[in-house]
């Protein structure tokens, strides 16, 4: 399947017990803006310390789809003017809950029912929430931003409580855009989704999210999202704290092609050899005879991809070049199992980074250096010179 669009959701848990399912649909639907950005696998963060989510393996960041977003990660913390430390001025966030009555059957409620806020000294600080996510180019063209947010009404004032949401892309300081929202005390998420399109503080009206639009052909891997009061310096006590319930990434992908075993039930035993160079090979049904090195001096710098049996492969067009998808985005088995036939393979690769999937069948891989290439090294000693101008 080819996917035009996709779309990355990420839910700060903050003080709630747990996160959304994987099957829990939620997010923003608004018809009088034409919006609706309802998503399931939405990504659970977990915790109140600044840091990163995705930087881990053990974090692994999907789309909507349940498919793995490698390389995107989300960074996250406060900025306080009186509160650095000597390596990063981010500083620890607080968690927070609403107790909505509700947050344990209704998605949409278990969203806006928890999230992050900054910490609450005597007075505002210039307290600032930012939130980065970076990695975005190899999978977008162009995307739009949405940003959740309801604050506890301890941390906001009555009547007026006006936060001011900017977005940045890269390292600059002038945002794309900014938005104000007032998300006063007792303006609670009720089920209904409100957007905020004011531009100055003195328009905003009672909110719960905002929209970035990012263009094509703007760069863009990489944005930070910030939260502050409208008005710093004037609210005491930890009001009008700047807070997050949950951002998401909406987007339209690079252009794709597919390459897939198109008759698993018909091969026959191939001898398959390519020679030197980045190769791509599918074995299909049938014990195959796979070679895909040349000189043995160069091996090394062969990165092979190998099936010895199905397979389909998904091609992403990440240089925008619109001549071809070049880049291999993705690659997985197709199952064989029901059909007879011989699937046991010989593969031979050579030295290299090299991924191999035998797949079926008692299968003989080898992907390291070959014994001609050992040899060549044999007896050899060498001696390093460092030329150095003072």
């Amino acid at each position: 399947e080819i996917r035009n669009e996709a779309t990355l959701s990420f839910n700060f848990v903050g003080n709630s017990q747990t996160g959304l399912s994987s099957e829990a649909v939620a997010g923003a639907l608004n018809a009088s803006h034409n919006d609706d950005f309802r998503s399931d696998h939405w990504n659970n963060i977990g915790g109140t310390l600044s840091g990163t989510y995705g930087n881990d393996d053990r974090e692994i960041v999907c789309f909507d789809d349940g498919t793995r977003a490698s390389a995107v990660s989300v960074s996250y913390g406060g900025i306080e003017r009186h509160r650095t430390t000597g390596t990063d001025n981010r500083i620890n966030l607080q968690g927070y809950s609403h107790n909505f009555a509700n947050s344990s059957t209704d998605a949409n409620a278990a969203l806006m029912n928890s999230g992050l806020m900054t910490t609450a000294p005597n007075s505002q600080n210039e307290n600032k929430l930012e939130v980065s996510v970076d990695g975005l180019a190899q999978y977008f063209t162009h995307y739009s931003v949405i940003v959740y947010l309801d604050l506890p009404d301890s941390n906001s004032a009555d009547t007026s409580s006006i936060r001011k949401i900017s977005l940045f892309l890269e390292s600059s300081t002038e945002p794309v855009a900014s938005y104000f929202v007032n998300d006063a005390a007792n303006h609670n998420f009720n089920g209904s989704y409100d957007r905020g399109t004011a531009t100055s503080a003195e328009l905003a009206t009672s909110a719960n999210y905002v929209v970035f639009d990012v263009a094509e052909g703007t760069s863009f891997d990489r944005f930070r999202v910030v939260i502050e009061e409208a008005f710093p310096g004037q609210s005491p006590n930890g009001k009008n704290l700047p807070g997050i319930a949950a951002i998401q990434v909406n987007g339209s992908l690079h252009a794709q092609d597919v390459a897939a075993s198109s008759d698993i039930a018909h091969g026959g035993d191939d001898t398959i050899s390519t020679g030197g160079g980045d190769d791509i090979v599918v074995g299909g049904t049938g014990g195959d005879k796979i070679t895909t090195y040349d000189d043995e001096r160069y091996g090394i710098y062969d990165n092979d991809v190998v099936f010895g049996d199905n397979a389909k492969m998904v091609f992403t067009d990440r240089d925008n070049s619109g001549a071809t998808a070049s880049m291999l985005s993705m690659a997985e088995s197709l199952d064989s199992r029901d059909i007879e036939g011989n699937y046991a393979d010989r593969i031979i690769t050579g030295n290299g980074n090299d991924v191999v999937v035998g797949g079926l069948g008692a299968d003989y891989i080898d992907s390291g250096a070959t014994a001609d290439a050992d040899s060549m090294l044999d007896g050899i000693k060498v001696v390093s010179f460092n030329f150095t101008r003072e």
